[in-house]
């Protein structure tokens, strides 16, 4: 967490070094960490998936909207983040699948959490699906 704060320390200065007083500081109060979706280098901590296939736990049907299958768009693992400062208002716990139609018309996420037996599975007091559709 040290890493984060220095970051935005030496942010701050840099911004402070650009714009005048009284446009720095509400610039600088605005500012918010923030995770960056990267490739993970040897020893860097992955934090989720881009594509491929996600851990859909047995019984958990593929999202679809009618008759069209969703694509599967990321996977975030929520403990892996935790750490990281941000004002995200994310469990520190469980994973989070991101869905989407072709079109990009409806999106889905499915949040997933681990039970103790190591089973993933829907949280119990999950009474459907996050979803989102632009009209």
């Amino acid at each position: 967490m040290a890493a984060m704060q220095d970051c935005m320390l030496d942010f701050a200065e840099y911004v402070r070094e650009l714009l005048p007083g009284e446009f720095a500081e509400p610039f600088i109060a605005l500012a918010r960490p923030a995770v960056r979706w990267s490739i993970a280098e040897e020893g860097e901590v992955v934090v989720g998936q881009q594509g491929g296939l996600p851990r859909l736990p047995k019984g958990v049907p593929w999202p679809r909207v009618g008759d069209s299958a969703m694509r599967f768009l990321a996977e975030l693992d929520c403990a892996a983040l935790a750490p990281y400062e941000s004002d995200l208002d994310l469990s520190a716990a469980g994973t989070l699948l991101f869905f989407a139609t072709w079109d990009c018309t409806a999106a889905q996420v499915i949040p997933l959490w681990c039970a103790p037996s190591g089973v993933w599975t829907r949280p119990e007091n999950w009474c459907g699906t996050a979803w989102c559709t632009r009209r």
